[in-house]
């Protein structure tokens, strides 16, 4: 049989090497198993959605849109700066803390109009105008910056060497403009390989600075946090230093980014199932009568408001893990509201997600040495759903997002490749088995063996009940005899006895020239083991009978057997080298099995006192008295069975 040990070596090697499989597939296959993982990350947020519905957002957030359904109310066109003019004047009077402008005005046609909206942006105060990046080589980051003027670049505390987003202004507003907002920020957020939007920037690089997102650039002035205060470590978190919120707490905020400075994005809900939405239309409207515009400034006062366009011949669409046509202005509140809430979602560091690997793969190896065949596979993928079960669990509870794909390719690269390994060694070990013991064992005993072919690996002591049977006169008679002769004799002679303790359930523990050494109660037990043997005797000395008749008639061997039995503890098991095993038992029960044989009458069974406490009156017996068994200092309580 293999040897533990190979066991032992070949199912780590086949576990840690599906694991490094798994990996390899990602490094080569990155878009597939990217793709993967973030479908799979889509359908936890959608699962939460369905069972806790939207999550808080924060209360100060609002949108503020021009909807389809807007546009016919609106006193003016969509694309006259005079509309944004008034609604300006509007917020500014409602009180409002900041006004985020996700729509672009980069050209001045009407001089007038223009500055109409510059004069409310400026008296305003609060307004935020955005920035389009394109993401290019840092090089060419440097060269294109310089259009935007230094003072609206952030200088962050950067505390690693990183290589974040860089790139060059494309789309941008006036200039007149720009000068008389509060701040410029970019709204530039590429999609992920399959097209889905997760994540935002909160920074990126242009020339010699950095250009916040709408919503951090918004946060952090309504926070009164400057760029001083703000340390970046690009691959782990951005630290907002002192953030003042107005109920008086002061605190650090840390927000979790990845290697490009990217937040992933919490989605609170669908677009309609978030936040409030307040249409442009009715909002100018309720300003021009006085029995809404008290109400008007009470919900807008201290707000955050985010201006965009949502009708459905905007382009700013795009899809997100709950909803494929998404008004993307929808990111820049949802990342507001998480960092003035504080919900971030996690994803487990690279040592972390290394070490969970390394636990599921010990904990796969503790199964393969443990179970065979069903009960590897049972806990295998026990262990598989647990840890999707606990990953959803650490999304929906603690926002943490492990990645589900690549420990599942390896979990199952693991079941599958270490289930054929066991397979082919299982049958490795029933060819072994059956080769080894068809001979010696019953063919409904070996077949329960080789369901568990384990117990056969086992050495123990075990209360079992001894045969010893020998023919007498063998010697002299072979001496006479041809090999030929000799060795049909023998075989039909042990095919015979052979028949008859596999019938009563023994097993054949070795032929010993003329002898056979059989025992009853194991490998398979029998409680009932020295009744099976005792019967077996009287069926193999009524066999000899019919034998020594049949051969008489043909001049054969003139056939006699003895027959000792004995019960007690032995030791039972494989035992050997390792390149020969003999399933055998071993003891001084064994020896004493072989004394009662060599001393008991031809054609006769002598037993033990053991023997006969075993079988009660079951067979007829009767006193043979006391015999001196050699290797035993106390005589032996000897009795015959009457055939």
């Amino acid at each position: 049989m293999t040897s533990r040990h190979q066991s032992v070596r070949s199912a780590l090697s086949l576990a840690l090497g599906s694991f490094l499989v798994a990996w390899l597939l990602y490094l080569s296959l990155p878009g597939i198993f990217d793709i993967w993982s973030l479908h799979t990350n889509d359908y936890l947020f959608q699962l939460r959605y369905r069972l806790f519905g939207p999550r808080p957002v924060h209360s100060s957030i609002l949108h503020l849109d021009i909807d389809d359904s807007s546009i016919p109310k609106l006193p003016l066109s969509i694309n006259d700066k005079k509309l944004y003019a008034s609604l300006l004047q509007v917020l500014t009077e409602a009180n409002t803390a900041a006004v985020g402008v996700d729509m672009l005005f980069p050209q001045c046609l009407d001089q007038a109009d223009c500055d109409l909206l510059v004069k409310a942006t400026r008296s305003a105060g609060n307004v935020y105008y955005p920035l389009v990046i394109q993401p290019d080589t840092p090089q060419a980051a440097a060269t294109s910056g310089r259009q935007i003027p230094p003072r609206l670049l952030w200088q962050p505390q950067i505390r690693a060497n990183a290589t974040p987003i860089t790139g060059h202004p494309v789309f941008a507003n006036f200039a007149d403009l720009n000068e008389a907002a509060r701040g410029i920020a970019h709204i530039t957020c590429l999609p992920d390989r399959d097209g889905m939007f997760r994540r935002f920037p909160l920074l990126i690089r242009l020339a010699d600075g950095f250009i916040p997102s709408l919503a951090f650039r918004m946060v952090c002035d309504f926070l009164k946090i400057s760029p001083e205060k703000i340390e970046v470590t690009f691959g782990k978190e951005i630290i907002l230093r002192g953030a003042r919120f107005p109920d008086g707490r002061v605190k650090d905020i840390i927000i979790p980014v990845d290697e490009l400075g990217r937040i992933i994005v919490n989605f609170a809900g669908p677009w309609n199932d978030s936040f409030p939405h307040y249409s442009i239309a009715d909002v100018l409207a309720a300003a021009e009568m006085p029995q809404t515009r008290d109400q008007l400034i009470d919900e807008f006062e201290g707000s955050l408001v985010l201006v965009s366009d949502s009708t459905t011949g905007g382009r700013d669409f795009g899809p997100v893990p709950l909803e494929s046509m998404y008004p993307l202005s929808g990111l820049h509140a949802t990342i507001a509201s998480s960092i003035l809430l504080q919900d971030f979602l996690r994803e487990l560091n690279p040592a972390s997600d290394v070490l969970l690997q390394l636990v599921l793969c010990s904990l796969l190896l503790l199964f393969a040495l443990k179970y065979r065949g069903t009960g590897f596979t049972v806990a295998g993928l026990t262990m598989l759903v647990l840890f999707i079960a606990g990953t959803v669990l650490a999304f929906l509870y603690q926002n943490m997002l492990i990645n589900i794909v690549r420990p599942v390719v390896a979990i199952i690269l693991a079941l599958t490749s270490i289930n054929i390994y066991k397979y082919i060694l299982q049958e490795k070990e029933r060819a072994f088995i059956r080769a080894r013991f068809e001979n010696y064992l019953a063919p409904e005993v070996l077949n329960t063996i080789l369901q568990s072919p384990d117990n056969l690996a086992l050495c123990r002591r075990k209360k079992l009940t001894i045969m010893f049977s020998d023919i007498a006169g063998f010697t002299a008679w072979s001496a006479t005899q041809e090999p030929e002769q000799i060795h049909r004799t023998l075989n039909r002679y042990f095919e015979e006895m052979a028949e008859i303790v596999f019938h009563y359930g023994g097993t054949i523990d070795k032929y010993i020239g003329d002898g056979l050494l059989a025992f009853f109660g194991d490998p398979i037990d029998t409680p009932d083991h020295a009744h099976r043997t005792v019967g077996a005797a009287i069926a193999m000395q009524q066999k000899t009978t019919e034998l020594r008749e049949e051969w008489a008639k043909v001049g054969g061997m003139p056939l006699a057997i003895r027959i000792g039995i004995n019960t007690g503890e032995v030791v039972v098991g494989n035992m050997g080298s390792e390149k020969r095993l003999e399933y055998t038992v071993i003891g001084a029960e064994v020896n004493l099995a072989q004394r009662l044989e060599s001393n008991a009458p031809i054609n006769g069974i002598l037993i033990s006192q053991k023997v006969l406490e075993e079988i009660g009156e079951t067979y007829p017996v009767t006193d043979a008295g006391w015999i001196k068994a050699k290797g035993f200092k106390d005589e032996v309580k000897v009795f015959t069975i009457v055939c």
